[in-house]
C-alpha cells in the first residue's frame, strides 16, 4: 500500500492518512493525540492506480474542502509518503519513520508553503505551489 500522510496544522499531533492498493482500493482515517486512528472518518477524495512491467504507480486527488486548516493566506502542511510491502514486512517512507520516535505525526516533513486563495465569489481553494518527488527503493522488485 502507498499511504500520504497530512498534518493540516502542522501540530506535529494531529492529521489525516489516505491509503491505496494497487487494485484501487483505499483507506482513509484520522490521527489523533499523534498516533491513534480514527478509521470511521470518511473524507470524499480519489485515486487513480496503474500496474504495469515496472510495478504500480498512484495518482492522488484529495480536495482542500477535506481538510481543516486556519484562515491565513498561506499554510505549511506537515507531509509523509510511506509504501508498505507487506509481503516482506518492510516500510519506505520520506521522511523516514524513526523508531525512536513515537507516533505518526512527529516525522512528517515540513511541506512547501501553499497560499490558499479564496476568489471572489468561489468557495474552493486552489494551491499554488506542487513538487514531484519520485521514492525508490532498491530492494522493491
Amino acid at each position: 500500500m502507498i499511504w500520504l500522510f497530512l498534518d493540516s496544522y502542522h501540530d506535529r499531533r494531529t492529521g489525516f492518512e489516505f491509503g491505496v492498493n494497487p487494485s484501487g482500493v483505499k483507506l482513509d482515517a484520522q490521527i489523533y493525540n499523534d498516533g491513534n486512528e480514527d478509521f470511521a472518518w470518511d473524507a470524499v477524495w480519489d485515486v487513480a492506480t496503474r500496474v504495469d512491467s515496472l510495478g504500480w504507480t498512484a495518482e492522488f486527488r484529495i480536495p482542500l474542502s477535506q481538510l481543516p486548516y486556519g484562515r491565513q493566506r498561506s499554510h505549511t502542511f506537515g507531509f509523509t509518503v510511506d509504501r508498505d510491502l507487506y509481503r516482506y514486512s518492510q516500510r519506505v517512507s520520506w521522511p523516514q519513520f524513526r523508531q525512536s520516535q513515537a507516533g505518526l505525526c512527529r516525522s512528517s516533513a515540513r511541506s512547501t508553503a501553499w497560499r490558499i486563495s479564496r476568489r471572489r465569489g468561489s468557495s474552493k481553494q486552489h494551491p499554488i505551489s506542487s513538487r514531484r518527488t519520485c521514492l525508490r527503493s532498491a530492494t522493491t522488485p
